[in-house]
């Protein structure tokens, strides 16, 4: 077992509260005690110590002390361990049956957990928290008569109890097991119950059963039941989250009555309609909140990002309304981008520009990119405009520099690039993307020995990174003499990525160099067939006509060239192949 460690003033803390309880006699009855106040889940935490030990001498409180140590050491499997041990020692003991009950469940043991809840009811039968436990066990393990025994001996001892109902549990529920619970809850007293939890579990039962009627009823019931702010929202959150739209609507419908001039309400509603694709209900209940919050920022942001999606006139006025409230950031970078759909970069620069919210600023620079790659803004310096934004935010560094160093990649820049990705890397040291992207641009520069070492970083830290993989072996194919070292690369990153036209070309190449000419032509068509002779790319067509030559083929070699040529012209590279290998063509 692991060495424990503790600080000497928890461990004095636990010792005199061990010494100073007063144990009481083995058989006295603590089941009459006040229930601690519920909780709405399983405590996944232990409980406060009580201010008696039931039934402990030295050897149990040994145990207790070491189950705590080991939760404070984060080993939870030998507190459980310990706890079950000091159950079977004193199984009447509650304080315990509290700890290891809880803990079982949080390990995952829920056939355990609901035999030491079960075991809590026998000994503290009027105790809340042991037959919630049961309920919710009872759910997980599809104990239909379990469950409704709970929650029957939970309700007649408190009828207001705000008890928790894992609903996912029964979503994987069987029809026949959820029929008979449901109408052992319609037919028992519960059945009558006007607890909201009850009406909730209810209106949800009758909704899997596809009796909707009722389910309706149940949803108008709860609605009744609701006394606050709070608990509309809170119900018709949970019916929304449940799926239940038919049901959130009854209850926030209900709320908008009585609260006309609380938001959430509204926001809620139109999330229900969002649930079965209806947008245009859904900005028209935003609307109807906005007549009475009309300066309500999540409302103007939620309403003018749906006419903002269905193409609504009125969604520049609701983002110009949002400038006037703390959610501007995100009127500004609309207004930008209703400005770029109009044509106007420049007003749309100046929106984006505004912008001073971290949630929105990398949207925004984004946006500006796009800009700049449409030569959409003359007057702006790229290089001044990148540095500004990872001054202004700092949090954002190393997300500003992924963008912006792929801003300079693109579009051939590659020093910039490889300076950009430098300074996130300076923040983030091992971040894949950064690595990645600047031992990319270091190829162009001839920085080989800063590519292989990014590289190998990468590959450091996961061996089997398909891409750091492809990329390191291709560069040694292409760039080395390092065939050997590279083939394995190459080969396992097409084992785990066949499908990728970038890796069959790496490994076409890569039997090229190792003077396979069929198998390289064979497998280099096929990239090229994958890639596509829409994409402009050239290297792979540059490949197999090379391959196709040093088969033997320059006749075929100098008709794939053809029809490239036909299709996209001549480059760079295709003029350097065809003077190379004087194929000759007009």
């Amino acid at each position: 077992m692991k060495k424990f460690c503790i600080p000497l003033s928890t461990l004095f803390i636990l010792l005199l509260w061990g010494c100073t309880t007063a144990p009481s006699a083995p058989d006295s009855d603590t089941s009459d005690d006040a229930a601690p106040a519920a909780d709405s889940t399983l405590p996944t935490e232990p409980l406060s110590p009580p201010p008696v030990h039931y039934e402990l001498d030295g050897s149990g409180f040994y145990r207790l002390l070491m189950s705590e140590l080991a939760l404070l050491n984060e080993e939870p499997e030998v507190a459980l361990m310990l706890l079950g041990e000091a159950h079977e020692q004193y199984p009447r003991d509650r304080y315990i049956l509290q700890r290891v009950a809880p803990l079982a469940a949080q390990m995952g043991n829920l056939p355990l957990s609901l035999r030491y809840f079960s075991h809590w009811t026998e000994v503290s039968p009027h105790d809340t928290d042991a037959w919630h436990g049961v309920w919710q066990l009872a759910l997980a393990d599809i104990d239909p008569d379990l469950a409704i025994d709970a929650l029957q001996a939970l309700l007649d001892l408190n009828p207001g109890y705000e008890f928790y109902t894992p609903f996912e549990r029964l979503t994987e529920w069987e029809y026949p097991d959820l029929d008979r619970l449901y109408s052992a809850v319609t037919q028992s007293d519960l059945g009558q119950s006007d607890n909201p939890d009850v009406l909730l579990l209810l209106g949800f039962l009758a909704e899997l059963q596809d009796d909707m009627t009722r389910a309706e009823s149940y949803w108008h019931s709860l609605a009744d039941q609701m006394q606050s702010r709070r608990d509309y929202y809170a119900y018709g959150e949970i019916l929304t989250d449940l799926n239940a739209s038919n049901g959130a609507r009854i209850v926030l419908n209900a709320g908008t009555e009585v609260y006309p001039d609380e938001p959430r309400f509204y926001l809620q509603l139109a999330r229900t309609w969002l649930q079965v694709d209806d947008q245009v209900t859904a900005l028209e209940v935003l609307q109807a909140g906005l007549e009475h919050s009309p300066e309500a920022p999540a409302l103007l942001r939620f309403a003018g990002e749906l006419a903002f999606d269905q193409g609504r006139p009125e969604a520049e006025d609701l983002f110009t309304r949002l400038l006037d409230t703390p959610e501007y950031s995100a009127g500004h970078y609309y207004l930008g981008r209703l400005a770029q759909e109009d044509n106007e970069p420049e007003r749309a620069f100046e929106h984006y520009h505004a912008i001073s919210d971290t949630e929105w600023a990398l949207g925004a620079m984004q946006q500006m990119i796009e800009l700049l790659h449409a030569s959409a803004l003359p007057e702006v310096s790229a290089r001044d405009l990148f540095a500004e934004q990872r001054d202004r935010f700092p949090d954002l560094i190393v997300e500003m520099t992924e963008v912006q160093g792929r801003y300079w990649y693109d579009i051939g820049n590659y020093e910039d690039a490889f300076h950009t990705f430098s300074l996130g890397l300076r923040v983030a040291p091992n971040d894949f993307y950064l690595l990645y992207m600047r031992a990319l641009s270091a190829e162009p520069l001839d920085r080989l020995d800063d590519l292989e070492a990014d590289l190998r970083l990468i590959l450091d830290q996961d061996p089997d990174n398909t891409a750091a993989l492809n990329a390191l072996g291709y560069t040694l194919v292409d760039r080395t003499d390092r065939v050997d070292e590279a083939a394995p690369m190459i080969e396992q990153a097409y084992q785990q990525n066949p499908d990728s036209y970038a890796i069959k070309d790496s490994l076409g190449w890569l039997r090229f160099h190792q003077s396979r000419y069929d198998e390289a032509v064979e497998i280099l068509a096929e990239a090229l067939e994958m890639q596509g002779w829409e994409n402009e790319d050239d290297e792979i067509v540059s490949h197999y006509i090379e391959a196709l030559w040093a088969s033997g083929q320059q006749d075929k070699a100098k008709d794939i060239a053809r029809q490239w040529l036909e299709r996209h012209g001549f480059t760079e590279r295709l003029q350097e192949l065809a003077n190379r290998l004087e194929l000759n063509i007009p």
